[in-house]
C-alpha cells in the first residue's frame, strides 16, 4: 500500500510540473511549494493536482480573461490558490490589497520598503507622519514574512543598502489583471492615488538641500525610488481630485530632483519637469510653476 501511494504521489508530481500543467515554470513551482508547506493538515502532491485541475476550470470560465499563455495561466491559478489559503489567516484581505496598490510602480523594480510603508499607512487610514506606534501598525496590518512565504513578495536586503521588496513580473501581470476584473475602473483607480498619496507623502519629508548631501542609506533610497516615482508621474487622469494632484506633484518634483542631482538621468529629470508643467494645484501655483522652470533651466544648463 505504502508503494501504491508513493507511486500515485510521484505520478502526480510529474504531471503537476509536467507540460500540461505547470510547464517546468519555476515561478509556479514555488508557489506549489509555499502553499503546501503553509497546509495546515498537509497536502499530498494528488489533492494538490485535484485543487489545481479544479480550480482552474473554474477560474479560465470566468468571461474577460486577457490570459491565452500558458505560463500566464499556470501562475494565475497557483495564485488564486495561495490567495485563498492566506484568507483562512488573513480574512481583511490587507494583503490583497498592499498589492493592488504595488502594481501600480514600475514593474520588475523592487520597492523601497520605506514607500510601502506609506502605502499601508495610506491603506490603513492612518497619519503620514510617523508616531510612537506607527510600526507596530504597519506589522499588524501586514505580515511580510506571511507575504514572502506564500512568494508573493521577495526581500532584497544587501547589508547596509536600503530594504526593499519586488514582485515577479509574470506575477505582477496576474495581480493587474485580477484586480481589473474585480473592480470597476473607478474602484481601481483608487488603487493607484493610494500610491500617489504614499510617495507624496514620502517625497515631502525630503527638500533640496537633503538631496544635494543624500549618502548611504537614503541615496540608496531616493535611487530606488526614482523608478517608481517617473512611473506614477505618467498618468493623465484629469479626475483626481486636488489632494492627489498635489500629492503628484510632490511626489515628481522629488523624482525631477533625485534624476537631476543624484542619477544624473538628464532626459529623466527633463521628462519629468515635462510632467510638472501639466499639473495645477490649489496650493500655490506660482511657486510651483517657478520651481519647475528653475529645474528645467538647471538642466539645460547642465547638459
Amino acid at each position: 500500500a505504502a508503494r501504491e501511494l508513493i507511486a500515485d504521489e510521484q505520478d502526480a508530481l510529474f504531471e503537476l510540473v509536467g507540460r500540461s500543467m505547470l510547464d517546468g515554470l519555476p515561478l509556479a513551482i514555488e508557489q506549489v511549494g509555499a502553499y503546501m508547506i503553509r497546509a495546515k493538515s498537509g497536502c499530498s502532491f494528488v489533492s494538490y493536482k485535484e485543487r489545481y485541475l479544479t480550480r482552474r476550470v473554474r477560474l479560465f470560465s470566468i468571461p474577460g480573461s486577457k490570459f491565452s499563455d500558458d505560463h500566464r495561466r499556470s501562475v494565475e491559478t497557483t495564485w488564486v490558490l495561495n490567495l485563498e489559503q492566506l484568507r483562512q489567516t488573513e480574512p481583511e484581505g490587507h494583503i490583497l490589497k498592499l498589492l493592488y496598490t504595488m502594481v501600480c510602480c514600475r514593474a520588475g523594480v523592487p520597492i523601497p520598503v520605506e514607500l510601502i510603508e506609506q502605502m499601508i499607512r495610506q491603506l490603513a487610514g492612518a497619519q503620514a507622519d510617523a508616531d510612537d506606534n506607527c510600526a507596530d501598525r504597519i506589522e499588524d496590518w501586514v505580515d511580510f514574512e506571511l507575504c514572502s512565504r506564500a512568494s508573493l513578495l521577495r526581500l532584497h536586503d544587501d547589508g547596509d543598502r536600503a530594504r526593499s521588496y519586488s514582485m515577479h513580473r509574470l506575477l505582477q501581470e496576474v495581480v493587474v489583471q485580477h484586480r481589473d476584473r474585480d473592480h470597476d475602473p473607478q474602484t481601481a483607480g483608487q488603487y493607484f492615488q493610494v500610491a500617489v498619496h504614499a510617495a507624496g507623502a514620502l517625497a515631502m519629508r525630503w527638500h533640496t538641500s537633503k538631496i544635494w548631501n543624500a549618502v548611504g542609506q537614503g541615496r540608496t533610497q531616493l535611487i530606488g525610488l526614482l523608478p517608481h516615482l517617473s512611473e506614477l508621474s505618467c498618468c493623465k487622469s484629469t479626475n483626481f481630485g486636488s489632494a492627489t494632484v498635489t500629492a503628484m506633484w510632490e511626489a515628481t518634483a522629488l523624482g525631477a530632483q533625485v534624476a537631476l542631482y543624484i542619477t544624473h538621468e538628464y532626459d529623466t529629470a527633463f521628462q519629468l519637469c515635462g510632467q510638472l508643467a501639466q499639473l495645477r494645484t490649489d496650493d500655490d501655483d506660482v511657486s510651483h510653476m517657478t520651481d519647475c522652470h528653475r529645474l528645467r533651466l538647471l538642466i539645460l544648463g547642465t547638459v
